[in-house]
């Protein structure tokens, strides 16, 4: 799914946030989760997981075409570890995730009564280029 992505689904289910509202709180969310993960901090959501940064030691590798033993430097990657209800649907112990059935969904965005239909545009339209 792509951040353009989100911000439609949302538009959608929460008919009374126009689409700059979304835009913009998407946007302030995952510029947090950011700051915070290079700060060396974690981030974490009740039932779907944490993000955190984990350091990996520098080591000898050896570069793939040559075969030369080269030093690899040591480095930061982010990890995910999935929550627990996370975790219990993956392994088949839930049917679904809270938001995935139709109960669960304001009336208004179903499809028939949605108040905004989400904007597929081409890369081009959206202003990117082809490679």
């Amino acid at each position: 799914m792509l951040k353009s992505d989100l911000v439609d689904s949302l538009v959608c289910r929460f008919p009374a946030l126009t689409r700059r509202d979304v835009e913009l709180s998407v946007a302030v969310i995952l510029d947090e989760i950011q700051r915070r993960l290079a700060a060396g901090g974690r981030f974490e959501v009740r039932d779907f997981g944490v993000l955190s940064t984990h350091v990996l030691p520098g080591k000898m590798g050896r570069n793939p075409r040559t075969g030369q033993a080269v030093y690899v430097r040591s480095r930061r990657v982010v990890h995910f570890k999935p929550g627990k209800r996370l975790r219990a649907w993956g392994t088949g112990q839930l049917d679904e995730l809270p938001g995935q059935s139709d109960a669960d969904i304001p009336s208004a965005s179903h499809p028939a009564e949605m108040p905004h239909e989400p904007s597929y545009r081409s890369s081009e339209e959206r202003g990117h280029s082809a490679p």
